[in-house]
């Protein structure tokens, strides 16, 4: 029996198998890419996770390298694109609030606050919650982690996740992207 038949009778020692055999190498493509070490690993243990998701559809005669490879390669490239996202986030507010007119400032910051608490009841309970828990209570991605027993990654990812909402809301209320992200670590 091959290692991906093993895999399709959701044998977890596969899984294992092959992690000890390409976990190194998925991990070094991954660090060539995002030039992270964290995120690097963080990648390694979501194309594992996508591999044990997708085990039912996969190819027995299929190379299990050349999916690890375009699966990574993916992995790492949404994390880029996802960074790259945040920074500019954090660039827009900063031209926001260098370009904005003090008298505008009293009516826009109310207008501004009640549209991001309504945006925020529409973000799903565990989004909701880290960004309360970044917002309010001014926690780190570490903190965050820390008290809800994930990975910072993970924190991070709905963060992203939750300004992409943001954006598409603000957006659609004649907004450019203003909010107050620059509290994000």
């Amino acid at each position: 029996m091959s290692i991906i038949d093993e895999l399709k009778n959701n044998e977890q020692h596969a899984l294992k198998e092959l992690f000890d055999c390409y976990g190194q190498v998925v991990y070094r493509l991954a660090f060539r890419i995002v030039k992270n070490q964290f995120d690097a690993e963080d990648i390694v243990q979501e194309v594992f996770f996508k591999l044990w998701n997708v085990r039912s559809s996969l190819d027995d005669k299929g190379n299990i390298w050349s999916l690890l490879y375009v699966m990574t390669k993916r992995q790492a490239l949404n994390k880029l694109r996802d960074s790259v996202i945040l920074a500019s986030v954090n660039t827009d507010l900063a031209d926001r609030i260098m370009h904005s007119s003090t008298a505008d400032s009293p009516t826009h910051a109310l207008e501004i606050d009640s549209l991001e608490k309504s945006v925020v009841k529409m973000l799903p309970k565990q989004q909701q919650q880290i960004y309360l828990m970044s917002r309010e209570e001014g926690l780190s991605y570490k903190e965050i982690a820390d008290r809800l027993d994930i990975s910072p990654n993970t924190v991070r990812n709905h963060i992203v996740q939750s300004l992409k909402f943001f954006r598409k809301a603000f957006q659609k209320y004649g907004y450019h992207f203003i909010l107050f992200f620059s509290f994000f670590h």
